[in-house]
């Protein structure tokens, strides 16, 4: 791991003992008029599922996009996850997210074909697993039976993986023949995130949830290409209140 990386993960589990230690400091229910704010559970454990819709930053995809019959835009594609949700005050909460992300799409070489007419195929999957740590401000509080907004930000590591798998056309060699090949990049980049969310109470310990966030990441330099991981998540999903 990097310098960097390293930092980060310093500072989230930072963030999370701070945390911590403030949850245990303050317990529900507060004093004062904040005690007829909320008296339900103070703590949420959350499982959503969505659509990623991958940002397509770096000059891997530029290079991509110019030789084979695919753009970023086709990586658009079923995401899951989960995070612990913990208070810190009626109007603030902190959470830890794990998300996860994968897609496959079939191409062909834009300029080429075999010798029988063919097109030349391969396959191109991306995948994305986020870790990462959000401060929540929800303006009104929590309040029996009532919905819920909020609003975060946050940050991370992202660890991703590119890979393409299949037959290819060597443009150095005069000839231009035709190969298999597996061709892979992989690393993990620091990321911030915005958060926006609304929860609708069911019952005092179940909440469905919106969620929709904005994430942008440090751009990773791969043999392939730089590649910027970032993107926008749109989640649905359930909050289970303890």
């Amino acid at each position: 791991m990097t310098r960097k990386t390293t930092s980060i993960g310093v500072a989230i589990l930072f963030l999370g003992g701070l945390a911590t230690a403030a949850h245990a400091g303050c317990p529900y229910p507060y004093p004062g008029p904040a005690a007829q704010a909320y008296r339900g559970p103070q703590n949420a454990f959350q499982l959503r599922m969505g659509y990623h819709l991958p940002s397509g930053g770096g000059t891997l995809w530029d290079d991509v996009e110019q030789r084979f019959t695919l753009d970023s835009g086709d990586f658009d594609g079923l995401a899951w996850g989960m995070s612990f949700v913990g208070g810190i005050s009626p109007q603030v909460e902190v959470g830890f997210h794990v998300d996860w992300y994968e897609e496959t799409v079939r191409s062909e070489e834009r300029f080429y074909r075999d010798m029988d007419g063919f097109p030349i195929l391969h396959d191109t999957t991306f995948s994305q697993f986020p870790i990462g740590v959000d401060l929540r401000f929800v303006p009104g509080g929590r309040r029996p039976g009532k919905p819920v907004f909020y609003l975060g930000l946050g940050a991370g590591l992202n660890f991703w993986d590119y890979e393409e798998i299949g037959d290819f056309v060597n443009e150095d060699d005069p000839d231009l023949p035709i190969y298999s090949a597996v061709f892979d990049a992989s690393g993990e980049s620091l990321e911030g995130r915005a958060v926006a969310g609304l929860e609708f109470p069911v019952s005092p310990a179940f909440n469905v949830t919106f969620e929709g966030r904005y994430t942008f990441a440090e751009e990773e330099q791969t043999w392939l290409g730089t590649v910027e991981p970032g993107g926008t998540w749109l989640f649905a999903g359930a909050s289970f209140r303890f």
